[in-house]
């Protein structure tokens, strides 16, 4: 019998090869074989470690949330000394940055229109850094009121995951941190409450 630790890391580096190929493949298109070829093990011990593709599947899912989660707590935590401009640099320059989350995610979000507990998750995770964003613009004095702010974290959120899948599609404007500085346009133009 494995130790606890030892089966604990096999699940992480099933599940790392896991992402990596759905990353390259997409979900439907990742194989059981190809997970195991991906973390060099042989394909009898992913079920033993990880059970079925359903499950493995839910493992991902909840793994990419938690992921998410960690980084929006970890942005927080730093930004509640800073602004909302900090916030910005998280949202363009951090969360939506990481190609193979991204690339899972889009399969997450092809899923979710199958599955309403995928949707409710991907909904709060969105919801959540909206709040964030209310939070921090009611914070700095910045809108009229709540209305203003939820309307304006919702199209910052919009604004930087498009342009996360823009870029991942290959189509960008030249100079780059374009969608970046629109953002902070659109914050600037909000000023202070009326």
């Amino acid at each position: 019998m494995a130790r606890p630790e030892r089966g604990e890391e096999r699940r992480e580096q099933i599940l790392n090869a896991f992402e990596v190929c759905v990353g390259q493949k997409g979900l439907e298109g990742t194989t059981l074989t190809d997970v195991a070829k991906e973390a060099g093990l042989p394909r009898p011990l992913l079920r033993h470690f990880m059970g079925n593709r359903e499950q493995m599947v839910a493992s991902l899912i909840d793994r990419i949330i938690a992921r998410t989660q960690k980084q929006l707590a970890d942005a927080v935590a730093q930004i509640h000394s800073q602004n909302t401009e900090m916030l910005l640099d998280f949202l363009f320059e951090g969360i939506f940055r990481v190609q193979r989350t991204n690339a899972v995610t889009r399969e997450l979000w092809s899923l979710s229109r199958r599955d309403e507990g995928i949707k409710a998750h991907l909904g709060d995770i969105y919801q959540r850094i909206c709040d964030v964003l209310i939070e921090q613009m009611r914070t700095d004095g910045l809108g009229a009121d709540d209305a203003e702010r939820a309307w304006t974290a919702y199209t910052l959120v919009a604004l930087a995951f498009g342009d996360a899948r823009m870029r991942g599609l290959g189509i960008s404007p030249q100079s780059t941190g374009s969608a970046r500085q629109m953002a902070q346009r659109l914050v600037a133009s909000m000023g202070a409450p009326r």
